[in-house]
C-alpha cells in the first residue's frame, strides 16, 4: 500500500487525454483506480470516494479494539466482496472456534508468541484448511484495523505450524466403489495392524459420524439393545452390522461397553470372527463408567487429528486409493455412498440434523466436480 506518495497523473491514450488517481489498496487487496476527463472532476471523486470511505468506517466501526468485534468489522466490509452463504459459513466457524478464545482480547495486547500458540492448538483439532481459513481472515481483520489506526500489529511475523496435512493439496472424496473396498479392508483388519485409530476410523465409515462427535461419545450414549447411540441429544439410529460389530469390541474389553460374553455371539458380518463360538478375550477385562469417552486409547486420551490422519493415509496407500483421503472426505464419502444406495437427501438430513438439504446437495456437487476434474 501507498501512502503520502501518490500523485494525481496525466495519461494519454493516443487519442484523448485523462486524470488519473490509484486509491489505496482495501483489506481485500483490491485498489481502485479513479479516472475522469478533467483534473477538478478527478479531485471531486477522489474527494466523493475518501467520504465514502470515512461513512463506512463510520457506520461500522467497533466501539472496542476487541478482536472478534474486529472480525465483525470485517465481515460487514467484506459483504458484497465474499458471497453471503461463505461470509455465514466462515463466522460461524469463529464464533466456535476463535471468538471467545485466549486471543479474543484488546488487539494491541496480543503478542506473536500468543498467536503462535493459538495455532499450534487449533492445528491438532481442526483440519489444516480449517486453520488456514482462519489465518487469512484473521490477516484481513488486522489489515483493516492497522488502517484505521487500531492497531500496529505485525502480523508477518505470524507464521503456521508446519504439518504433514499442509502437502496435502487435494481432499478426494471416494467413489462408492471405492469407499466400500476400503471399509472392506479395515473390517478384515479388524484393528490389528493399526489399533485404536483404526477402530474410530471404521466406526466413522458406519456411522458417517464426524470426529468431532465421535471424540464426545461416552458409554451411557450406546444402547446396543435398541440399536442407537445418542448424538446431540437426540437417537442416532445404527446398523444391524454396526451394532454387532460393537458387541464384538464391547465382549472383547476393546472399548467400554456393557455386553454379556457368555450368552452372545460374537462377531459381525463380513468378518471371519462373527463365527458364532465360544471365545477367551485376551484382553484385560474394562470396568464399566458410563461417563468414560468410548473411543480413547490405553492412556484414557483420543487420538490427534494428525495421528488419525497419518492412518488414513497408510490405509488408503495399502489399499491403492488416491491421496488426499482425510476424516472430512471419509464424511462426504460416507453421504455419496449413501445416496447411490437410494437414500434420499431428505433422509440424510433428517439422520444427522441438518435443516438445509444444502449440507448435502454441496457435497453431492463437489464430488461431481471431482469426477469431471480429475
Amino acid at each position: 500500500m501507498r501512502k503520502g506518495t501518490k500523485k494525481i497523473r496525466r495519461v494519454f491514450t493516443g487519442t484523448q487525454e485523462y486524470w488519473v488517481y490509484d486509491l489505496d489498496e482495501d483489506e481485500f487487496g483490491k485498489r481502485k483506480r479513479l479516472y475522469a476527463k478533467t483534473e477538478g472532476e478527478l479531485k471531486q471523486k477522489i474527494e466523493q470516494a475518501e467520504k465514502e470511505k470515512r461513512e463506512k468506517i463510520a457506520r461500522y466501526k467497533p466501539k472496542t479494539s476487541l478482536l472478534s468485534d474486529y472480525v465483525r468489522y470485517y465481515f460487514k466490509n467484506a459483504v458484497g466482496n465474499i458471497p453471503s452463504r461463505e461470509i455465514k459459513r466462515l463466522l460461524k466457524m469463529f464464533e466456535k472456534i476463535v471468538f471467545g478464545s485466549e486471543i479474543d482480547k484488546d488487539m494491541n495486547t496480543i503478542t506473536t508468541k500468543e498467536m503462535q500458540d493459538f495455532y499450534a492448538a487449533l492445528i491438532e483439532k481442526y483440519p489444516y484448511e480449517s486453520v488456514q481459513e482462519i489465518d487469512k481472515i484473521l490477516r484481513k481483520t488486522y489489515t483493516l484495523a492497522n488502517q484505521d489506526g487500531v492497531s500496529n500489529f505485525n502480523y508477518d511475523e505470524v507464521t503456521l505450524p508446519e504439518t504433514e496435512l499442509k502437502g496435502t493439496s487435494t481432499s478426494y472424496i471416494l467413489s462408492p466403489d471405492e469407499y466400500e473396498n476400503l471399509f472392506s479392508f479395515c473390517l478384515a483388519d479388524n484393528c490389528t495392524r493399526y489399533g485404536r485409530n483404526e477402530l474410530i476410523i471404521i466406526f466413522l465409515m458406519f456411522t458417517g459420524l464426524k470426529v468431532s462427535v465421535i471424540k464426545s461419545l461416552t458409554a451411557k450414549d450406546f444402547d446396543l439393545e435398541k440399536g442407537y447411540v445418542i448424538v446431540k441429544g437426540k437417537p442416532f439410529k445404527l446398523s444391524e452390522q454396526c451394532v454387532n460389530w460393537l458387541r464384538w469390541q464391547a465382549a472383547n474389553h476393546i472399548i467400554p461397553l456393557q455386553w454379556d460374553i457368555e450368552t452372545e455371539e460374537y462377531g459381525f458380518a463380513g468378518n471371519e470372527a462373527g463365527k458364532k463360538k465360544e471365545m477367551e478375550s485376551t484382553q484385560p477385562e474394562l470396568s464399566y463408567n458410563p461417563d468414560a469417552p468410548v473411543f480413547v486409547n490405553s492412556n484414557g486420551v483420543f487420538p490427534t487429528l494428525q495421528s488419525l490422519q497419518s492412518t488414513i493415509s497408510a490405509i488408503t496407500r495399502r489399499c491403492g486409493l488416491p491421496k488426499g483421503v482425510t476424516s472430512k472426505t471419509l464424511y462426504k464419502s460416507y453421504i455419496i455412498s449413501e445416496l447411490s444406495k437410494g437414500v434420499s437427501v431428505e433422509e440424510l438430513c433428517e439422520r444427522f440434523g441438518y435443516k438445509n438439504r444444502r449440507y448435502i446437495t454441496d457435497i453431492q456437487d463437489e464430488y461431481e466436480v471431482q469426477k469431471i476434474l480429475f
